[in-house]
């Protein structure tokens, strides 16, 4: 999947992505912080966020999945605004 967004193909990175973390029992934060990079890339910043808030949840110190969601939620109020 990271493969796939260094080539920008996010939706090849996102299929991949969710399909392994099906696959897996246990999955690292920065699974999920690939796929909200994906997700992120293709305008999905509802989905993105999900699978930030997942990353926090299995590394709550970790800074730089903090500093994105701040980015990610200035998106989405931004196009929220936008819409309205």
């Amino acid at each position: 999947g990271k493969i796939y967004i260094k080539c920008e193909e996010f939706e090849k990175a996102e299929r991949h992505l969710v399909i392994f973390l099906e696959s897996q029992k246990t999955v690292s934060s920065e699974t999920h912080l690939a796929l909200a990079d994906a997700l992120q890339k293709q305008n999905k910043y509802l989905e993105a966020e999900k699978f930030l808030n997942a990353a926090l949840l299995l590394d709550p110190q970790n800074l730089d999945i903090s500093e994105r969601k701040k980015i990610l939620s200035n998106l989405i109020n931004s196009t929220t605004a936008s819409d309205a």
